[in-house]
């Protein structure tokens, strides 16, 4: 005979439920309780974790101002970014994008890429002066290990500067001030017109503006040389060629040759014989000049003249 369950009284509180046991006729055979989870355990990624009483407590989900705003509504709670975020640092693995403006108000930015596209035609820099100009701008270029290059504009000189370096360009317009090297390839004419003048034993001058070329016709003052022949080099072959005495090609013009004792002419000789000179026409003695004047004449003498 089947027994139905003789425990009386309540099952179940805030803390357990009532288990109740039925057969296989459907009589309750048996009640009892099993006890339930009152607390959950929260944590996060800081902080120690905390137990809410879930009887009594309200777990509530609460933001950051400017950072995280949670809303609750028919039983959904929803966390999300405001329209203003503040935060204090931010990293990511991916794509970034800013629909709106970007303002960064550090006092330091770094972009750690290889290449910078910007659609901006000009970059403004120094954007917060707004006094009487007192720092220089300009851009700087790490270079590791050896010295940084810049290209600055100077607030002390009111110019651009690249320091000691050298800047080259293929063409450059405008005036220079200070020293230049190199040639220009080009040119029409000198700003100034300039005189080049000889000066010395030898004078003369010709303007020069860079246009054509110039010729300076040059005079040499009488008597400011004093040369020997063997001072100028070949003039004494010249003159041994020139004043070589016909039909002797022994027989040349020079210091040695004015002090010989026959000097040929040609058909005709001049020699000295002793203190005499004798003149001779084709080797045939025609005259002799003796050292006292007097002359003797061989073979006949004709004359010339009025009786």
């Amino acid at each position: 005979m089947d027994t139905v369950n003789s425990d009386v009284g309540s099952f179940g509180s805030s803390t357990a439920i009532p288990v109740v046991t039925v057969n296989g006729k459907g009589l309750v055979t048996g009640v009892s309780t099993a006890s339930i989870t009152t607390a959950l355990t929260v944590g996060a990624d800081s902080g120690s974790d905390d137990s809410v009483a879930l009887a009594t407590d309200t777990l509530n989900f609460v933001g950051t101002a400017n950072e995280i705003e949670t809303a609750v509504s028919n039983n959904q709670i929803q966390i999300g970014l405001p329209s203003a975020v503040t935060v204090g640092s931010l990293t990511t693995s991916g794509d970034v994008i800013v629909g709106g403006d970007l303002t960064v108000s550090g006092t330091t930015t770094t972009v750690n890429t290889e290449t910078i596209n910007l659609a901006d035609n000009q970059i403004l820099l120094n954007s917060n002066e707004t006094g009487t100009p007192s720092q220089n701008g300009g851009i700087e270029i790490e270079r590791g290990t050896s010295a940084n290059k810049t290209l600055v504009w100077n607030e002390t000189s009111d110019k651009w500067t690249v320091g000691s370096e050298t800047f080259v360009a293929g063409t450059f317009e405008g005036n220079l001030t200070g020293a230049v090297t190199g040639n220009a390839s080009t040119a029409t004419a000198l700003a100034t017109s300039r005189t080049i003048s000889l000066t010395g034993d030898v004078s003369g001058s010709a303007s020069f503006n860079g246009t054509g070329n110039a010729t300076i016709t040059a005079t040499v003052a009488d008597d400011s040389h004093n040369h020997v022949i063997s001072n100028i080099d070949g003039l004494q072959t010249e003159i041994d060629t020139k004043a070589e005495l016909a039909g002797s090609s022994g027989q040349a013009f020079s210091a040695s040759t004015m002090n010989a004792t026959t000097i040929d002419l040609g058909d005709w000789t001049i020699t000295q014989s002793g203190s005499d000179l004798k003149f001779a026409y084709q080797g045939t003695d025609r005259l002799k000049l003796t050292s006292a004047g007097a002359l003797t004449v061989e073979n006949d003498v004709t004359a010339f003249g009025n009786a």
